[in-house]
């Protein structure tokens, strides 16, 4: 299994799910459904403990983002920047056995495929305030 693929994996439910506003599981199995890429290196255990992790602690999370952000509203921050982020913040503070400097930079390498150079530097910057 491939956790970066997971992580990929995860960010793209948890950016459906701020839209469509479906829960975990049903958000899950639609993208099982409608993904048309090879999802066999995905780990789905992986992915769904990070999304339910995300939601636990969701408001814990972005406290914790607003706190590192620096004259910036996380209101302002795209879904797609934000879900990273908070995948990325909920690997740092909870997920023992990944170090904080592959969940930052692996969410730095999510943000060069989805954000705009702008969003990858501010959550590069956000996320090494966390470590």
């Amino acid at each position: 299994m491939n956790r970066r693929k997971s992580r990929e994996v995860a960010m793209r439910i948890l950016f459906s799910m701020t839209l469509s506003g479906n829960d975990i599981t049903s958000a899950i199995e639609n993208f099982k459904k409608a993904e048309f890429e090879d999802i066999e290196q995905v780990d789905f255990e992986y992915v769904e403990m990070i999304l339910k992790g995300v939601q636990e602690h969701k408001e814990e999370i972005d406290k914790n983002i607003q706190d590192k952000l620096h004259n910036w509203k996380i209101n302002r921050l795209s879904n797609t920047s934000l879900a990273i982020m908070r995948i990325a913040a909920f690997e740092i503070e909870h997920v023992e056995d990944v170090p904080a400097r592959v969940a930052v930079n692996e969410a730095i390498e999510l943000g060069k495929i989805y954000c705009e150079d702008k969003a990858t530097d501010l959550i590069n910057g956000v996320l090494h305030n966390f470590v």
